[in-house]
């Protein structure tokens, strides 16, 4: 699976990797297994610097209310989202502005040390 995660045991913060071709479906796989882990409520780090994968609006928003659903039963954390791809960087913000009441605490950062320092505050 090209998307994986480990837990800092000191933080008990989630430092998820994607990497390669990466469907939208496994990012959906991605969450169920962070729920089913009981880790969806940690803060998170995810790292898509060296995925590949491209999110249409319509994609966005589906997945915004998949995440909705999740939020509302666990609650918010913080979630920091990895990109240097201008174009994903641009739907995650959509995904940001959309999630904003029920998830306020999803942030996108082009800098991988700058989304760790923030998920740590």
């Amino acid at each position: 699976m090209p998307i994986h995660f480990t837990v800092d045991s000191n933080t008990q913060s989630v430092y998820t990797t994607a990497t390669g071709d990466i469907d939208p479906g496994e990012f959906y796989a991605h969450v169920q297994a962070l729920v089913a882990a009981n880790l969806f409520k940690q803060p998170q780090l995810i790292d898509t610097r060296a995925a590949h994968y491209t999110l249409s609006s319509i994609q966005v928003r589906k997945f915004a209310d998949f995440l909705k659903q999740y939020r509302m039963e666990h609650g918010p954390t913080r979630v920091a989202f990895v990109t240097t791809n201008d174009a994903l960087y641009g739907m995650m913000r959509m995904l940001m502005i959309l999630s904003e009441d029920y998830d306020p605490g999803f942030n996108v950062f082009r800098d991988y040390d700058e989304a760790e320092q923030w998920i740590r505050m």
